[in-house]
């Protein structure tokens, strides 16, 4: 398993083995180390990084080098994962679905505390290998759809039900570490 004070040895674009996620994703989430943006993983879009633009909108048309396009993550109980952004307009705002429509959501201080809401609450699910994975948002509406995107990098509300949904596959990029991690 990963020591997390040697992250910072791990070589660039390392990918993790998914057994050993679990200390990558538990650090705590105001450690530099959780820096990541999340970059669509299919043939026409690799590189177009998902973002909280200044209206408010979550996208997947951002680029890489945006500071709107880093989040920081935390990890809960049974490996429930938020995405907090680190930039921008709405900083310390987590992503959110709500009645199956993608939107940021307020996160108060401590930047955890009002995470309950299941609209935040993202699980890691298997993809077809370890650097394109599908996430898949909790909801009361249908927990069995994942976070997709459009090629234009617009929110497919209600997301896809397959895994097959190439459009819902991303690849977790942790910033501070540089490497890639499964999501």
């Amino acid at each position: 398993m990963n020591d997390p004070d040697n992250l910072d040895k791990v070589v660039k674009k390392e990918i993790v083995p998914y057994d050993k996620q679990a200390d990558v994703f538990s650090i705590d989430h105001h450690d530099q180390k959780c820096v990541i943006t999340l970059a669509q993983f299919y043939s026409e879009r690799v590189g177009r990084f998902m973002w909280i633009n200044d209206r408010g909108e979550v996208r997947c048309d951002g680029e890489g080098t945006d500071h709107r396009t880093l989040f920081n993550y935390y990890v809960g109980e049974n490996e429930i994962v938020r995405f907090v952004s680190r930039g921008g307009k709405y900083r310390n705002f987590a992503i959110s679905m709500t009645n199956g429509e993608l939107r940021p959501f307020h996160t108060a201080e401590p930047p955890n505390s009002d995470m309950g809401d299941p609209s935040t609450q993202f699980v890691r699910a298997r993809g077809s290998d370890f650097d394109g994975q599908l996430v898949k948002y909790q909801s009361k509406i249908d927990s069995n759809r994942y976070l997709a995107f459009d090629q234009q990098g617009n929110p497919q509300p209600l997301g896809f039900t397959s895994n097959a949904a190439v459009a819902g596959e991303f690849i977790c990029w942790n910033v501070t570490v540089e490497k890639e991690t499964a999501l």
